[in-house]
């Protein structure tokens, strides 16, 4: 099996969609979201080295390699969100998914540019996560 495939998503597919089905489970969509990606993380960490090569060529492919699911799976789960009311409605949820998805994409990105990391990507990926859904603003009505 060629890095990229390992990587992109034959190897690990049954973790993507385990990830999927468990992510629909969890009571929030915060929760959710929060999983989603902690799962996705638990792939990067597995395959490191190749996940660098893959990196790489990404980079030169402009994030060619980015699965569109990755982006429609965070949007479904946004949508689920403000359906139940725990997402703002004004929220535009394909818009929130795409947003995740770069958020995670270019943290393993930086997380793979050197070795050792340079710092624990779980921690790095819940950080982001407390920011994007709390939000920027000290006072949300400002």
């Amino acid at each position: 099996m060629r890095d990229a495939d390992a990587v992109g998503g034959h190897q690990n597919g049954g973790r993507r969609e385990w990830c999927r089905q468990d992510a629909s489970s969890a009571r929030s969509a915060p929760g959710q979201i929060r999983r989603y990606l902690g799962e996705m993380a638990k792939i990067s960490l597995a395959s490191r080295e190749k996940g660098v090569v893959f990196t790489e060529a990404s980079n030169q492919y402009a994030g060619l390699f980015l699965e569109p699911s990755v982006k429609t799976e965070l949007a479904r789960i946004v949508k689920r969100g403000k359906d139940v009311g725990e997402i703002r409605p004004d929220v535009d949820a394909v818009l929130a998914g795409a947003i995740l998805a770069a958020a995670y994409q270019t943290t393993v990105q930086r997380w793979m540019s050197t070795e050792p990391p340079p710092f624990n990507l779980r921690d790095q990926l819940d950080g982001i996560l407390d920011i994007l859904l709390r939000g920027l603003l000290a006072d949300p009505a400002g």
